[in-house]
């Protein structure tokens, strides 16, 4: 079944990365021969070097295993600092806003919370919290923002699932900004444009039940 929730404010953070250095290329970012050791011994990562221009979008795409995940950790240690998802949801807390779902990735964690109950005021004391006791690189928060969930308990069991949901949805021009998957596999959270909810909804509908 899917479900959309109304729209959502989504409130994203992301921390520093301690010692940044200023830019020396044109490029946003830029790695040079990036190489992660274990015990100074077992190679993690070949020498990797990349770049990324602003307002792009890159996928890393490979096997299990050939480094992946150890290269985006390079680029930003969120992973390593300890208590700032926590740090983030206590000052929520403390605000007396609640929040729906905490999808994360490995430099950024993202807070849903009803956009009714995020009002302007709180927003800015909010805001203003976070980047003061926290010193994130960026907070951004948007507005108008719907979530749909796609639930099935046959869904652990089927392969291409997802794939069938975000093809539904690209062929009706509904653009994805966010996926994100429970261990239980049983279902899957996609964000979209508030306005594109009830369309979203009738695309799945019609993938999963229609054809």
């Amino acid at each position: 079944m899917s479900e959309a929730m109304n729209p959502e404010a989504m409130c994203t953070a992301q921390p520093a990365a301690p010692g940044a250095a200023a830019p020396v290329s044109d490029h946003l970012v830029e790695t040079r021969d990036v190489t992660v050791r274990y015990d100074h011994t077992k190679e993690a990562l070949h020498p990797t070097s990349l770049s990324f221009d602003a307002g792009t979008v890159t996928a890393l795409i490979g096997p299990s295993g050939c480094g992946k995940s150890t290269f985006l950790r390079c680029l930003n240690l969120m992973n390593r600092e300890i208590g700032f998802t926590r740090k983030v949801l206590a000052i929520l807390e403390e605000e007396g806003v609640a929040y729906e779902h905490i999808p994360s990735g490995i430099d950024s964690i993202s807070v849903l919370m009803r956009g009714e109950k995020f009002t302007s005021a709180k927003e800015k004391k909010v805001v203003a919290r976070i980047k003061r006791e926290l010193a994130p690189d960026s907070v951004i928060v948007t507005h108008d923002y719907a979530v749909v969930m796609v639930v099935g308990e046959g869904m652990a069991f089927s392969s291409g699932m997802l794939a069938k949901a975000t093809g539904a949805l690209a062929e009706h021009g509904i653009n994805i900004s966010m996926v994100n998957q429970g261990a239980s596999e049983i279902s899957f959270m996609i964000g979209i444009k508030g306005e594109d909810r009830d369309k979203a909804v009738r695309a799945l509908y019609a993938a999963f039940f229609e054809k």
